[in-house]
């Protein structure tokens, strides 16, 4: 059972965020520290951009918050969840 199903009868909320390749300095012990950066990586977002999603997910209230690439993965997620629902 996950986190957010234990946890809804709580005043807890569970709220999932699913990153892109953000531009970071974090792992600078990679063979290519800048790998993760937008001039090497077009679907890298910037810490701004990551926060803008983050941001917005969190005021329209959003359970699982994507972004960039994020929001592709989250929306597919979100759609076999539904079809097991409605097929089960």
């Amino acid at each position: 059972m996950n986190l957010r199903t234990q946890l809804k009868d709580t005043k807890i909320r569970v709220v999932e965020i699913v990153p892109p390749s953000v531009g970071t300095d974090l792992h600078r012990d990679r063979s290519d520290p800048d790998d993760n950066k937008k001039h090497k990586n077009k679907s890298a977002l910037s810490v701004e951009e990551f926060m803008e999603y983050l941001t917005k997910g969190w005021k329209d209230n959003l359970d699982t918050i994507g972004a960039g690439m994020g929001v592709e993965v989250r929306d597919i997620l979100l759609m076999t969840v539904v079809s097991m629902l409605i097929y089960a």
